[in-house]
């Protein structure tokens, strides 16, 4: 009796080694309604076989397509013929034992699995099929997620307010042959199935981190930062070479942006005026100013009080700036800047650029004249200095938003008004986190 189980396994494995052959007849006994799987290990087994036999098809045979969406719907059937939690839980114990041709996730309750792979139907992208198996009254029931598919690897249950729980899908994709994608959606249970839930910013159900085949060097930077709770979640993004990180905090029913530093210096800045420069240099607020300003043809030349001269170079036939710097305390350095750009400011090693660009839309340039490299690049409307920190405004889109909206604007902007985020990040971290301050202005776009 001991040995019932091993023999019945062994037996149904052989069963799906089998599916190569022509015999339909063990097909028909594989698939019959009434075939469910006795634990997790016959799944895992099941799946390596037809995954195997998904890659072993020649996409050079006429006849590619139709084997691979027979055997695509195989693994469909396959994963659809488990049919309790105990098997559900069990997947999970089994998967990690090797590696597969497919990604398994399961939520911490257990009542949520599901199961990615590529299906090979994609040409020269892959083509993810997901299948989520939910458990409903002591029972397993397979549902599809909407929204575009990913590879998906964790699965993040959030405490809500409400009854019911919501899930966090964290996965991977290809968009194109150069680029690649992380992703989370977000779902919650409804009846027997899952729906897309809105809880992200600007009323979304889905957010991504876009990276292309060059940043593949720092790729897993590219990738969201969740608490095991889901209660904080870290985006990134690509500002040049560098990965920033903007937090949000689940409180209870939405994400929210939420200050995690409380040091950070908010004073006397909510308005458009609060960026104008005071200054004849047109340097950042903030930023220390230097002794003197002199022009040599194309070439700007800066001398500050620590006897630091600068020099910027515009080549407009090249598109780009030459900077050389010149003190008694360091040798002198030259670098260039893949742009027209401006000295805007200078606070202890870090020296501000501005590059061409709308005024509601400029390219900021930080370079490091310690560590001798290019710190970011991140485009804004305003931005200011405060000790080490950037105070900025983005343009948002206030057309989903009547918050915003409400908020007063020079009736001379007419239908040039534009609405602006206030965000702020420590540039002299490598990763820095940019958090939202809760304030918003209007001003004039061009």
């Amino acid at each position: 009796m001991m040995l019932s189980p091993y023999i019945k396994a062994l037996t149904f494995f052989l069963l799906l080694v089998s599916l190569s052959c022509s015999n339909q007849k063990i097909e028909n006994k594989l698939y019959a309604k009434n075939f469910s799987f006795d634990n997790g290990k016959q799944v895992i087994d099941s799946l390596d076989v037809l995954l195997q036999r998904l890659s072993s098809i020649d996409p050079d045979n006429s006849s590619f397509s139709e084997s691979a969406i027979l055997v695509n719907e195989h693994i469909r059937k396959t994963i659809e013929k488990v049919k309790s939690p105990k098997v559900l839980s069990e997947i999970s114990t089994s998967y990690y034992y090797k590696k597969h041709d497919f990604t398994f996730a399961i939520s911490d309750n257990q009542k949520i699995g599901i199961f990615s792979w590529d299906t090979r139907i994609g040409e020269s992208l892959i083509n993810y099929k997901n299948i989520a198996l939910f458990t409903v009254n002591k029972k397993v029931v397979p549902t599809s997620l909407s929204g575009n598919p990913a590879c998906y690897n964790e699965i993040y249950t959030l405490k809500t307010e409400g009854k019911q729980p919501l899930y966090l899908f964290h996965g991977w994709g290809k968009y194109s042959a150069m680029e690649y994608y992380y992703k989370v959606d977000a779902y919650t249970s409804v009846n027997e199935g899952l729906e897309e839930s809105n809880i992200f910013p600007n009323n979304k159900s889905s957010m991504a981190s876009y990276y292309s085949i060059e940043d593949l060097g720092f790729e897993s930077q590219m990738d969201f930062n969740i608490e095991k709770d889901g209660s904080l979640i870290l985006k990134p993004e690509a500002w040049g070479s560098t990965v920033v990180y903007r937090p949000m905090t689940f409180n209870g029913k939405t994400y929210d942006n939420e200050h995690l530093r409380e040091e950070i210096d908010l004073s006397n800045v909510s308005k458009e005026k609060d960026f104008e420069q005071r200054n004849s240099f047109n340097f950042l607020n903030g930023s220390e100013l230097p002794l003197s300003k002199n022009k040599e043809g194309e070439t700007d030349i800066y001398k500050f009080n620590d006897l630091l001269e600068i020099q910027v170079t515009n080549n407009y036939k090249k598109k780009n700036t030459e900077v050389s710097i010149y003190s008694s305390s360091i040798d002198s350095l030259t670098f260039n800047l893949k742009d027209v750009a401006s000295l805007i400011g200078k606070k202890n090693e870090f020296l501000f650029f501005s590059g061409s660009g709308a005024s509601e839309n400029w390219p900021l340039l930080i370079y490091n004249m310690e560590s001798e490299k290019h710190v970011l690049s991140k485009h804004m409307a305003k931005a200011l200095i405060k000790k080490r920190e950037i105070l900025f405004a983005e343009l948002v889109d206030a057309t989903s938003n009547n918050d915003i909206r409400e908020i007063d604007c020079n009736l001379d902007y007419g239908d040039q008004k534009g609405y602006f985020n206030i965000y702020t990040f420590p540039f002299n971290q490598e990763n820095p986190i940019v958090e939202f301050t809760d304030q918003v202005f209007c001003g004039y776009v061009q």
